[in-house]
Order: C-alpha cells, then sequence, then structure tokens
C-alpha cells in the first residue's frame, strides 16, 4: 500500500473536527483556500463522513459555482497525486493510502449531488422534500415577489386603506407631496429588510406629547429673556427659537385639524431642511438649564417630542406593512407559490411549527457539519436556521463552521445585520466553539498592509473606528514578493489619507462638507494627473478610480471632476441593473409571461421597446388578440415558454426599432449598451439556471434590488464609482 504525504494549510490545525468554530478572514487572506481545504480535511480526518453528509453555503450562485470547481480540482489533484511533498512524520499533512484515495474518487463520482450553493438554493430544496411536514403545496411555483408584493399593495389599497379612517389620513398625507408608486417602493423595501422598526410608533403617545407642548407658553416673548439669563449664545438663541416657532405653528395646525400624519410629514420637512432639528436645540438647552423654570419646562417637553417622534415614512409603513405582508401570504399560501425570500422564513416557520421537531433531526440525521460563507452577511432568519440545527441542544458531533469578516459587512441594505454576526458568535463560543483569525494577506505588499493597519488600529488615540467589531489580530503580508507601486525606483506612500476638520457637527453631516471633500479629491486627480518630476510614463486617468459610498455622492463628486475639467466615466452608473433600462426589460417580461393581465400590457407599451405616448394608451386597454401589439406578446411568449430566450431577445430588439431609436435620436450610446448587456446576462442566467419566464422575472427582480448576484458579477457594484479615460467616446456626466 502506498501512502503520499501531502502538506495541507497550517490553519487547519487550529480547526478541530469535533468543536464548532468561527473563522474571521480579512481580505486577501486565503479564504476560499481555507473553505475548499476544510472539506476536504472533513472529507480525509472527518471518519465515516461522506461528500454527502456536508452542507456548504455560499453567499451567492457565482461563489457557490467557483467553490464547486476548486473542490473538485483539488479533489482530482489528489487523486492523481504520484509524489508525497512532505515526510511521514509531518503533523500538517494529510496521510493519503489506499483507502482515502478511493474515498475522494467515491466523492468526485458523486459529486453533482453534492450539497454546495446558496442559503436560498438549500431552503428552496429542503421545503420541496419535506412538503408536508412544512403544510406547503408538492408543487408550488416561484413567483416575482415584487410583482407579488404591489398587487397585494392594490388590493389592500381599494378594500382597506382607502377605506378606514385611521389608514386613509395617512394616505392623504402622503400623496399631498408624493406619488403612489413611491409609497410602493418604500412599502417593499421595509418588507425586504425584516427588522424591527425602532422607534415604534405610538399614536396615542405621541398625541399625549402634542397636548402637552400645546399647553406650553412657547414664543419668543416668553422664552428669550430665560435664554439670556442662561446665557446662550445670540445665534443660538435665534436658532432655537426658531425650531420652538415652528412647533408652535405645527401644533397649532394639529389643534385645529386633529391631523396627527400631517404633523409627521411637517417634523419630517424640517428635519431635511435643518439637520438634527430637535437634538440641536436639547444639546444646547442641556448645556445651559440648571434649574426650574421655563426653559427647564421647553427642554423636558422637547425631550418628550424627541423621544416619541417617529419619522413620517416610518409610520407609514408601521400602518400599511403588516396590512400588505398579510395580503401577500393570502394570496401565495391559496396559490402555492413562494419567491426568493419565502424560502427562508418559510423554512425557519417550518422549523418552529408543530413538525419543526422531526424536520431538525431529519436535516441533523442528513448533515454531520456545516460550513457557511460570507457570514458577516448573515441575516436573523438564516442564523436561526442554522442555530436551529446545528447548535441548539444540537448533538456534539454536528458541527458548524462559519467564515467571515465582519469589517466587512456591507449588506445591512438586503436585511443583513452585523450584530446578528456578533450575536451569533458569542452563542457558538457558549456552545463549545472558538474563534480563529486568518492574519496573513497574499493580496497586498507589505508596505499597504502596515498602512491599512495603521488605519484600522482600534487602541490609537485617537481612533478612526470605535464599537463592537474590533481589530485585535492585525493581518501581516503573506507573500514578500508583492511590492507597491514604483516611479523611478522609489515605491510610492501606500495610502494618504484626507481629514475634514469641522466647525461643528452641523458642517460636518451638511453638502458643504461633502463639496469641500470632492474639491480636494478633484485637486488631488490633477496634480497626479500633471505630476512630470518623476519622468517616465505619465499618469493616466484610466488608472484612477474614485469610491463612493452611494450613487448620489459619486454624482456629486462627478459635477467638481467636470468643474476641474477632468475626463471621467462612471464604471457601472447606479449598478447595470439599477438602471431605467434594467426596469424597462422587468416590465417588459411582465408583460410576455401575463399578456392578459391589462397593467402589465400599459407598462410594457409605454416603455421603450414600444415607445406609445401616454396620451394613446386609454385607448389601448381592451385590444383583441388579432391586433398587432397583442400578437406580438403572444409570439414572444412562445418563444419564452419554449425557453428560445437568445431568440426572443433578438426578436425583440429586433421587431421594435430600439437599436435605430436609440443610436439616433439620443446623445449617449449608454442606454443601447445597458440594454445589450443586460439581455447578455439574462442570456447567461437561463443558460446556468434552465429558467422558465416566471424564475428569470424572479431573478431580474433580485438583481434589480440587489439581493442577488448576476452571473458572471455584472452590476454586482459594491458601492458606485467611477474609472477615469480620456477616451471622449465614453465620457459622460
Amino acid at each position: 500500500m502506498t501512502v503520499l504525504h501531502v502538506k495541507k494549510p497550517a490553519i487547519l490545525a487550529s480547526l478541530p473536527l469535533n468543536r464548532h468554530a468561527v473563522i474571521e478572514a480579512s481580505a486577501g487572506t486565503g479564504k476560499t483556500y481555507t473553505l475548499e481545504h476544510l472539506v476536504i480535511d472533513l472529507l480525509l480526518e472527518g471518519g465515516d463522513v461522506a461528500l454527502d453528509r456536508l452542507l456548504v453555503v455560499t453567499f451567492t450562485e457565482k461563489a457557490a459555482a467557483e467553490l464547486r470547481a476548486r473542490l473538485r480540482k483539488k479533489m482530482t489533484e489528489l487523486v492523481e497525486t504520484t509524489e508525497s511533498d512532505t515526510t511521514p512524520d509531518d503533523p500538517a499533512a494529510w496521510h493519503i493510502d489506499d483507502a482515502a484515495r478511493k474515498k475522494l474518487a467515491r466523492a468526485l463520482l458523486s459529486f453533482d449531488a453534492a450539497s454546495i450553493s446558496t442559503i436560498h438554493a438549500f431552503c428552496q430544496r429542503v421545503l420541496a422534500e419535506n412538503a408536508f411536514e412544512s403544510a406547503r403545496h408538492f408543487d408550488q411555483e416561484l413567483v416575482d415577489g415584487r410583482t407579488t408584493f404591489d398587487r397585494a399593495f392594490y388590493d389592500v389599497l381599494r378594500t382597506t386603506i382607502a377605506h378606514r379612517d385611521e389608514e386613509r389620513v395617512f394616505l392623504d398625507a402622503w400623496l399631498a407631496s408624493r406619488a403612489l408608486p413611491r409609497l410602493v417602493s418604500l412599502l417593499w423595501d421595509a418588507s425586504v429588510v425584516r427588522g424591527a422598526f425602532d422607534p415604534v410608533y405610538d399614536e396615542a403617545e405621541l398625541v399625549r406629547v402634542l397636548r402637552t407642548l400645546a399647553r406650553m407658553e412657547l414664543s419668543a416673548r416668553a422664552l428669550r429673556p430665560a435664554m439670556q439669563r442662561a446665557r446662550l449664545h445670540p445665534q443660538t438663541t435665534r436658532a432655537i427659537l426658531e425650531r420652538v416657532t415652528i412647533i408652535r405653528r405645527v401644533l397649532d395646525h394639529y389643534e385645529k385639524h386633529q391631523d396627527v400624519p400631517a404633523v409627521l410629514a411637517a417634523f419630517d420637512d424640517e428635519n431635511r431642511r435643518a439637520r438634527s432639528f430637535l437634538p440641536y436645540a436639547i444639546e444646547k438647552l442641556e448645556a445651559r438649564v440648571t434649574e426650574e423654570g421655563k426653559l427647564q419646562e421647553l427642554l423636558e417637553g422637547l425631550r418628550l417630542l424627541d423621544r416619541h417622534l417617529v419619522g413620517f415614512d416610518s409610520a407609514v409603513c408601521q400602518r400599511f406593512l403588516p396590512l400588505v405582508k398579510a395580503e401577500v401570504r393570502r394570496r401565495k399560501a391559496k396559490r402555492g407559490e413562494l419567491d426568493f425570500d419565502d424560502m427562508l422564513t418559510l423554512l425557519a416557520e417550518s422549523l418552529d411549527g408543530e413538525e419543526g421537531a422531526p424536520l431538525v433531526q431529519r436535516l441533523r440525521d442528513r448533515f454531520r457539519y456545516a460550513l457557511i460563507d460570507e457570514f458577516q452577511d448573515t441575516d436573523e432568519t438564516q442564523w436561526h436556521i442554522f442555530s436551529k440545527v446545528f447548535v441548539e441542544d444540537a448533538p456534539r458531533d454536528r458541527v458548524l463552521f462559519v467564515i467571515g469578516d465582519p469589517k466587512q459587512a456591507i449588506y445591512g441594505f438586503r436585511g443583513a445585520d452585523v450584530h446578528t454576526y456578533l450575536e451569533a458568535r458569542e452563542r457558538i463560543t457558549e456552545a463549545g466553539g472558538h474563534t480563529v483569525h486568518l492574519t496573513e494577506s497574499f493580496r497586498a505588499s507589505a508596505k499597504l498592509v502596515d498602512a491599512i493597519n495603521v488605519v484600522l488600529d482600534d487602541s490609537a488615540t485617537p481612533s478612526f473606528f470605535t464599537g463592537d467589531i474590533r481589530y485585535d489580530h492585525p493581518v501581516r503580508c503573506g507573500d514578500p514578493s508583492l511590492v507597491g507601486f514604483e516611479r523611478d525606483g522609489q515605491t510610492l506612500p501606500p495610502v494618504a489619507i484626507f481629514e475634514l476638520v469641522p466647525r461643528d457637527e452641523e458642517f460636518k453631516k451638511s453638502q458643504y462638507a461633502r463639496a469641500t471633500l470632492a474639491d480636494a479629491i478633484a485637486k488631488e486627480i490633477r496634480r497626479l494627473l500633471d505630476d512630470t518630476t518623476h519622468g517616465g510614463e505619465p499618469l493616466r486617468p484610466s488608472e484612477v478610480f474614485v469610491l463612493t459610498r452611494s450613487a448620489e455622492e459619486g454624482l456629486e463628486i462627478a459635477r467638481v471632476l467636470r468643474a476641474h475639467r477632468i475626463a471621467h466615466a462612471f464604471y457601472k452608473q447606479d449598478g447595470l441593473f439599477q438602471t431605467r433600462e434594467a426596469k424597462d426589460i422587468h416590465a417588459l417580461l411582465a408583460a410576455i409571461a401575463h399578456p392578459m393581465d391589462q397593467s402589465r400590457r400599459l407598462d410594457a407599451w409605454r416603455s421603450p421597446f414600444f415607445a406609445v405616448p401616454i396620451e394613446d394608451l386609454p385607448r389601448l386597454d381592451d385590444l383583441p388578440g388579432s391586433h398587432r401589439l397583442m400578437k406580438t406578446l403572444f409570439d414572444w411568449k412562445t418563444l419564452a415558454d419554449d425557453k428560445r430566450f437568445e431568440r426572443l431577445f433578438f426578436s425583440v430588439l429586433e421587431e421594435t426599432g430600439l437599436i435605430e431609436r436609440a443610436l439616433f435620436l439620443h446623445d449617449s450610446e449608454r442606454e443601447l449598451t445597458n440594454y445589450l448587456h443586460i439581455f447578455e446576462v439574462l442570456v447567461e442566467e437561463t443558460n446556468q439556471q434552465a429558467s422558465t419566464l416566471p424564475e428569470l422575472l424572479s431573478a431580474l427582480s433580485h438583481f434589480i434590488e440587489g439581493r442577488r448576484a448576476p452571473p458572471g458579477g455584472a452590476g454586482d457594484d459594491r458601492g458606485a464609482g467611477f474609472a477615469f479615460d480620456l477616451n471622449p467616446g465614453i465620457v459622460e456626466g
């Protein structure tokens, strides 16, 4: 029997296979490499553990596909290897004998059945296999969650909101200054996050506070002398009195109309106009008020108002969202439908339900180990599922490994919550697990790593960062061959920091602060582009990238760059799937999927694909099936039902004249480029997933909402940014 000795990563020695573990991996420290080799270690060192007893969950389908490919390649290498690369007594080695080689070969033969997937795919599979226990239809239809939500909202609007006084007053206040589609989007976004509302809207308590304030003497004549005695600065006095005057005006309106939503909307307007509307006055008064009197009474009143005042958007969500969600659930349950997010919530509910204990046991019988990637981007529902199966009262031989980096938690807008990560880490530790850290970066030079360590050092005074996320295990460079950017034989400083020192808190949050930073960025870029003192090739604009926190901030920087005459181009502006073109394609595909649905047809005909003038839409309400527009939709539906999507998209471009209109009637080719790119990504999606049209619509919705990365990473922006190039063909403002 030939035994080969193959070196394995040293970090695996810190991961006993009989204990839970949290693996914290900073950027570039080999997270996927560790995950891949941990799976191999479980197969070779985990006793009778076969590949189908391992559950590996990643964040995106792209990551799952990459891990599958890497794992298959590594297993093949180990099966085919003929030479040892270490000694028999090396403790950090796999000792591969004939039995181990046969086990790996069997795993390769059954590799396609391995449970390596996204968490949504895992949940869908469990629900389908346990439909009876989870009280679901055996044949469930995957539907587009946003479309179902919109339909439920409009039904609730007609049947409930428009007819009940307590809801209608909120609707009237909303429509006084905002459009109905914006309300639908707000409610949808709130439903996606799945978090609890904070603060909770308590109308009875807010009314009590408003009545208390209404009895107070809120006038400049009564308050100014007290402010002078308290030695408040004249400018501060003026700012507080302006706020008090506004509060008095809002209270007078409430006393006259008893309209609480109007009060909330009014305070929202003031908070947008003057940031820290109430906190500013409270802070200034707290610093000066030392005795009972009018100012103390005013301070207590403002504190009460600040404590119970809820943003208008939040109050509307808290009133309307439960009604819409109940209708969504009723519709789906009746029709045997589920959407992308239902896969998580339904499984979590099934685990907690009457049949939950048998379902938990079946999952424990099936999976010995679970490995969760990108764990910092998990949410409460996801954690609850894995905790229920592998942590809460689980047998000691059921083990959970999670890998992530709380510093990289970026998906809060999708419902992920880094505090869930921190709590899960604590629960795993309490269950006998431990935390290990990957601390060698193989992606950055030593000088860059050292510079970033200085920035992240939370023990410094002062430190850039505070809070529960610590940086107690600094990274070091694991590849000395990596060097930074050099010019004339000298390595340039890897990091330069601009520090804005604001006059006060108001300035720090103001548009002037953002404009100051944008101007500094533009000047630095201009300096770099004009720098010829080092000789050699000058820096090219395409070698500069500006990353911003939001698309709005990116647009602000773009305006400043234009003022400095710096050519630039948006890189995936707003994200490819956050463009109008993506929404146009979604409207078109929805109409193709449901050609008899009047509202969907009108949305499609209004889009650039048909470009029907809005004044002509009323006469297209009820067209016969023989009409050209209807026949086109039916023809395209036939192609979609046959899954001939490439032909469908080609036909759309050919028959609608979209290309000609985009080229000859618009100044920019970006619009056409976006349409073509989105169609290209959708074709790739159908090739990978063998999607039906409803499934493709669901996928497109999640690309648009940013809740799933498109195949190939298209549009998977983790922020907004700009790439620079002097080619005038791609320069845009």
